[in-house]
């Protein structure tokens, strides 16, 4: 019976995230709102001063916890709107001492294995012809494991109020990125991109092209704008935002008087809470585009 790889501890990435929040919180938390704001935009990758999140308003229960709860709802892959997201492709090397030093590099970093005993694996393992299925799996788990929620820079897009805000019916919130700097500022901006995201078998470390395939969308969906916050491991669960985040409500062009009347409880509710009041706003369609007036 042949003995187990020795692996090396397994390093929950929840941890990497905070640390990053962590150096966030150093930096940020001593600021007024407008210095974190002019910080924010002098990064290479510019933080916008708002972003913003379509949702359909349907669900009671679901509105109350986004407005009153400050909770980002964190979907899986199933749930994203392009059915070709979240997809990673692991081809094989094809020179074969390419793939045995492939194979043991990757034993170098996953286990405890010392180099004569990782040559002597990387070889077994290629005899059964299936190390690319370890990436692959590992592509795989990531896609059903992995928390997604998306964002946007834009207010007034009409195929995502039609989309995202059940046909204008529903509510767009607007969150202020300064205020809410400990999560927010983990959302970064989707790559738009027509090919999928190819990864050859021990080239890079297994991180690098995950990330690119949960950042990477499709160039039909370029006009959303979409900026993603990404928690692995966290598919169905939530991101607390801090309650001044929350800085406005849009309801749809054609949002009832129902949903109205709700979105002043929810607010009325933050008051009494101690929480921040968000100002309630309106789209209106003028000269065939959406403009956003306070009510």
């Amino acid at each position: 019976m042949k003995k187990p790889i020795p692996m090396r501890p397994y390093r929950d990435p929840e941890e990497d995230r905070n640390r990053v929040r962590q150096l966030a919180g150093r930096i940020l938390q001593p600021m007024t709102p407008r210095q974190r704001r002019k910080y924010l935009l002098s990064q290479p990758t510019p933080y916008r001063r708002h972003l913003y999140k379509y949702t359909a308003a349907e669900n009671d229960a679901h509105l109350r916890d986004a407005i009153v709860g400050n909770r980002l709802f964190l979907c899986g892959a199933d749930r994203l709107n392009d059915p070709g997201e979240l997809q990673l492709e692991v081809r094989l090397p094809i020179d074969v001492p390419e793939a045995l030093k492939a194979l043991e590099r990757w034993l170098h970093r996953t286990s405890l294995l010392k180099w004569k005993d990782r040559v002597v694996q990387a070889r077994e393992i290629y005899k059964q012809g299936n190390f690319a299925s370890i990436h692959q799996a590992a592509g795989d788990k990531t896609r059903v494991e992995t928390g997604i929620c998306s964002l946007t820079t834009d207010p007034h897009n009409q195929q995502m109020w039609a989309n995202y805000a059940n046909g204008h019916q529903g509510i767009c919130l607007q969150y202020n990125v300064a205020l809410g700097y400990d999560t927010l500022c983990e959302a970064v901006p989707v790559i738009y991109d027509d090919l999928p995201v190819v990864e050859i078998f021990g080239r890079n470390d297994l991180e690098d092209p995950i990330r690119r395939m949960v950042l990477r969308k499709h160039t039909a969906y370029l006009s959303e704008k979409e900026w993603r916050l990404v928690r692995p491991t966290q598919a169905g669960q939530s991101a607390l935002v801090h309650h001044t985040a929350l800085s406005g409500i849009i309801l749809g062009v054609r949002a009832l008087a129902e949903l109205e009347a709700k979105a002043r409880d929810f607010i009325e509710e933050r008051r009494r809470s101690g929480m921040s009041a968000p100002k309630l706003y309106r789209a209106t369609m003028r000269g065939g585009r959406i403009s956003v007036r306070r009510i």
